[in-house]
């Protein structure tokens, strides 16, 4: 009888843990140029690839080849070391993580010199984009992209640097992002908006519930959103951009990466997305 209810104990502590380990789960950007080949179901693991990741995003290269593969299955960086997923302090709202600041630290997505060292190699490839060329960026719902979430977790938003990164350059601050209207700030800290007009480092709102659904799977469920660049990126500059998601009042989580201008195509000379692949699938199915 003893040995019994030891059992159900622990069968019931081992429930709990992954209730709480599901319910706790973050979101981050896990693609920060999604190509769509199926607009019926963009976010699918079928319904297109990813070309480009965000800054110091884990990645494997074949020495042979020099092909990248993703090191762990879509979704699952949110228990690697260190996690992927970064949750800002409401003391200061580091815009990204630098391993130092935040509730959860994070990877590292500080800016770094040269940049470019934050890509290739040991890390993925760099987005590249031409003015005014729209980008699709993806995410693991991480079971808040539910109707029983409140209004606020359903929003999301784009911000970009409208300085090239340069040298001894620093990243903009969350307060900047917002806008010089620092009442607007205070409110999007409580579920409110940054300022959109005439704010130079806003681009868009993203719903964060725009999902290709797994039934029965709503942690790995994966969404997605798209943005044009800034007509006024400059073709042979880096910019740096930036997402951040609100799940509660003060609890937000952000994702930072960089974008490579390019001149537009011309007849001669197409843009081609990239073939980059992972080695897992993201075993999605419908």
């Amino acid at each position: 009888m003893l040995a019994k209810t030891t059992i159900c104990a622990l069968a019931a502590a081992v429930i709990v843990a992954l209730m709480t380990s599901t319910s706790e789960a973050h979101s981050w950007i896990d693609c920060t140029d999604w190509r769509i080949t199926n607009k019926k179901t963009p976010w699918a693991a079928n319904s297109g690839h990813c070309v480009a990741w965000g800054r110091q995003f884990p990645m494997k290269t074949d020495k042979k080849t020099g092909k990248q593969t993703v090191t762990a299955p879509f979704g699952k960086l949110d228990s690697a070391d260190p996690n992927r997923h970064y949750q800002q302090n409401p003391k200061d709202f580091t815009s990204c993580s630098d391993r130092k600041h935040g509730i959860e630290p994070g990877a590292d997505e500080s800016r770094k010199n040269p940049i470019t060292s934050s890509y290739g190699n040991k890390f993925g490839v760099m987005a590249s984009a031409t003015p005014g060329q729209e980008i699709c960026l993806r995410w693991p719902a991480k079971n808040h992209a539910v109707s029983s979430e409140t209004k606020m977790a359903h929003r999301s938003f784009v911000f970009w640097d409208p300085k090239p990164v340069t040298a001894g350059t620093k990243d903009p601050t969350e307060k900047q992002f917002y806008g010089k209207n620092s009442d607007a700030y205070t409110k999007a800290n409580n579920g409110g908006q940054p300022q959109m007009d005439g704010n130079p480092y806003f681009i868009k709102e993203i719903p964060y519930n725009d999902c290709s659904v797994i039934k029965g799977n709503t942690d790995l469920t994966p969404c997605g959103g798209c943005f044009n660049v800034p007509k006024t990126a400059k073709a042979g500059s880096i910019y740096m951009f930036h997402w951040r998601w609100q799940l509660n009042p003060n609890e937000y989580y952000t994702s930072c990466w960089d974008i490579k201008i390019t001149k537009p195509a011309t007849s001669s000379s197409k843009l081609v997305a990239g073939s980059n692949s992972t080695v897992f699938s993201d075993l999605e199915s419908f």
